[in-house]
């Protein structure tokens, strides 16, 4: 967990509550929506089953004692809270699923229908680690790092179409609710001594390449998944994504929100039944760089089924981004957001989404609260 204190001068703007209903009055700018590519990202979604369930006690080896003065007390959990994790307590090195399972207090589940090649979603691969929190600038320019955070790695020449092993992919679920709200800390790697083999794609620390994903809230009837190259009426899924950079700033990549829902655009790229397999690419208006800490908050309000007054909402280190209204669910649904998917990774369904050099990025502060 990154100290909020050092952080932001002593200002907790970081570790801000996850009040659901005191969002409402927040508004910005409609966002401009743009259809994405034809190749664009197949779905890797964790299907909850019934065999899975909360985890239990922590085993020894998952969680490590800090001295009393690294560690964060979280204090009592709030209203609607699902989870609040700070990493500051678990075992430094590779995350096993097993402890990933028990140190999260909700049902955890994995992708296991191809989509990443493993039965856990990625997880005791050595591509989610916990590490030390890196240093780096925040909104306010203050330079932080201490406690812990998790770690989602890209070998060299994973990512799209020709290796499915780029970064990982896990779910928080929690029970059907009418609104919920996630947020976290997130940070692409600056390391100067990772540089590109490519001359005509110079750069170090973090490829960019042509995009890819970060957690984000979802929801449907339960067994239905909505994603790339699956399209549903009765499901919704709001991941993040990162962008290519453009050719005038191979530095910065564009933030967006990748939205699958019931009326997303319908891409005559894409014929016959593939021609809304793909979401739609919602702008937030942030361009990132590598090396600095993004605060990243969304919140999903659940319509009146039939009527355009459901919400998806986005604060980027305070801001407001997004604020725009949807009709999730058609008349006489009855299904709403069940948990938080955990996506973080290079895709894209193309060989462009490789990644050309080891590319790492942490997550921390992670925040998931939920409204019946």
């Amino acid at each position: 967990m990154l100290d909020p204190v050092r952080k932001l001068g002593g200002v907790a703007l970081l570790v801000m509550a996850l009040i659901v209903s005191g969002c409402a009055g927040d508004t910005a700018p409609t966002p401009a929506v743009s259809a994405p590519a034809a190749d664009e990202t197949p779905s890797r979604t964790p299907t909850p089953t019934p065999s899975e369930t909360a985890a239990g006690a922590a085993p020894d080896d998952c969680i490590e004692q800090q001295p009393a003065e690294q560690s964060q007390a979280e204090g009592p959990p709030k209203r609607g809270q699902v989870a609040a994790l700070s990493f500051d307590d678990w075992t430094l090195g590779p995350l096993s699923s097993a402890c990933l399972k028990s140190m999260i207090p909700a049902e955890v589940t994995y992708a296991s229908d191809g989509g990443i090649g493993t039965s856990d979603g990625g997880i005791g691969t050595s591509r989610l680690q916990v590490v030390n929190a890196p240093s780096g600038p925040t909104a306010r320019g203050v330079v932080a790092g201490s406690g812990r955070g998790l770690r989602f790695t890209t070998p060299a020449g994973a990512g799209g179409a020709v290796d499915a092993s780029s970064g990982a992919t896990f779910a928080i679920n929690f029970p059907v609710s009418m609104a919920a709200e996630a947020e976290y800390l997130v940070r692409f790697d600056d390391d100067p001594t990772i540089i590109s083999p490519d001359p005509d794609e110079p750069g170090i620390g973090f490829d960019w390449a042509e995009g890819g994903k970060m957690p984000g809230l979802r929801g449907g009837i339960p067994g239905i998944e909505i994603g790339g190259g699956t399209f549903s009426p009765d499901g919704v899924k709001t991941l993040l994504m990162w962008q290519k950079p453009p050719e005038s700033n191979p530095d910065v990549s564009g933030l967006i929100v990748y939205v699958y829902w019931q009326g997303q655009q319908f891409q005559p790229a894409n014929t016959g039944s593939n021609a809304r397999n793909y979401g739609d690419a919602v702008r937030v208006g942030v361009n990132m760089v590598r090396g600095r800490w993004y605060h990243i908050r969304q919140r999903v309000v659940m319509n009146t089924p039939g009527q355009n007054d459901g919400k998806l909402q986005m604060w980027v280190d305070g801001v407001p981004r997004v604020d725009q209204s949807y009709m999730w669910r058609r008349a006489g649904a009855t299904w709403g957001i069940h948990g938080l998917l955990v996506s973080m990774f290079h895709g894209g369904n193309a060989e462009k989404h490789i990644a050309n050099r080891i590319s790492k990025m942490d997550i921390d502060n992670v925040k998931l609260s939920r409204t019946p």
